[in-house]
């Protein structure tokens, strides 16, 4: 629909303006690898609140409703498991959280060297580049890494590791909180 080429100063005219919006990315498969401590420090109600974070986790990513997001899970605690590669199945991926159980000290590093594996591997047989997937480690922990950082951010293959922390749920914030 053509409008009138000039407007006269002082007279009206309407505009109609189609806006469609679409996020950066919304098509881009998102893998996620959650890191789980499966140490003995976390025995109890701190496993069952790893546990429930994780789940949560995985219920927040709509895996039904997002096609293209795939999550695996890894468990450590002297040694890493990789307890399920990337899917978009949630029943099994619950189903490998769920089976995480606490026992033996913490190598946060072995956890996170599995969890870049995982995303390697994922990445094998994409229909995009690599460049276009978005991959995320998330790390549940609860305690100090048997080996410290430099294990993981170390690591020579084809992932790369950007920073290692630890922190403790019970220790006050920076904010006094």
């Amino acid at each position: 629909m053509a409008g009138p080429s000039t407007v006269p100063l002082g007279e009206t005219v309407g505009i109609t303006l189609t806006v469609m919006a679409r996020c950066v990315g919304e098509d881009l498969p998102l893998h996620v690898v959650v890191v789980m401590d499966a140490s003995g420090a976390t025995q109890g109600d701190t496993n069952a609140d790893l546990r429930a974070g994780a789940l949560q986790l995985i219920a927040l990513l709509d895996l039904a409703g997002n096609p293209a997001t795939r999550v695996g899970v890894v468990a450590f605690n002297s040694s890493a498991t990789i307890r399920c590669h990337l899917t978009n199945d949630a029943i099994a991926v619950s189903a490998c959280v769920d089976r995480v159980e606490a026992q033996g000290t913490a190598s946060i590093s072995s956890g996170i060297l599995h969890g870049m594996r995982v995303i390697v591997e994922g990445r094998k047989n994409l229909e995009v580049p690599a460049e276009g997937v978005r991959d995320v480690i998330v790390l549940l922990s609860a305690g100090a890494d048997i080996d410290g950082c430099d294990a993981a951010g170390n690591s020579d293959g084809d992932g790369h590791s950007d920073a290692c922390g630890v922190a403790n749920r019970d220790a006050p914030s920076d904010d006094g909180a």
